[in-house]
């Protein structure tokens, strides 16, 4: 049986967001982690060094739909 992940912060949301592309974010932290369990652990423990790479990531991603809503409430 699959383990469920918990996608109540946004670091689950974004590897949802991108279907859990292991290979894009191992690209935008340079890491190379195999498994979901290893990168989300990953990013957990490194909240803001994540956030900073993936600010300054010059490829597009995609974000959880509630982060989009929350921008276009801002316009």
């Amino acid at each position: 049986m699959k383990k469920k992940i918990n996608i109540n912060t946004l670091e689950p949301n974004l590897l949802k967001a991108n279907n859990y592309d292991i290979e894009l974010f191992n690209k935008i932290f340079g890491k190379k982690y195999t498994s979901i369990g290893e990168l989300l652990n990953y990013m957990l423990n490194n909240k803001v060094g994540c956030a900073l790479k993936i600010f300054e990531y010059s490829y597009k991603i995609k974000y959880p739909k509630y982060i989009l809503e929350a921008l276009s409430e801002c316009e």
